[in-house]
């Protein structure tokens, strides 16, 4: 079962999903809107909740700012999850 997102996801996106729960890395990658932030929430909150650690990293800020809120608002405010950079 896969803990929820923010917001549904697709079939596909649940594939990607489960692929990254069963594997030690995944990259998600894609064009603006396709969702990416949405999965990248759902691994992360299903990793907390299976008491896995998880390295989150982007060249990009804003989309880290953007997944860490999203965590937040999925898991609460306590959930673990630190920003460092």
């Amino acid at each position: 079962m896969i803990a929820p997102a923010t917001k549904p996801l697709n079939a596909h996106q649940e594939a990607a999903v489960e692929r990254a729960l069963r594997y030690p890395l995944s990259i998600i990658t894609g064009p603006p809107g396709t969702g990416k932030s949405e999965v990248v929430v759902a691994i992360i909150a299903n990793a907390i909740l299976s008491g896995k650690s998880v390295l989150f990293a982007s060249r990009n800020n804003a989309a880290i700012s953007v997944v860490q809120e999203r965590v937040s608002q999925a898991m609460g405010e306590g959930c673990g999850m630190q920003r460092l950079g």
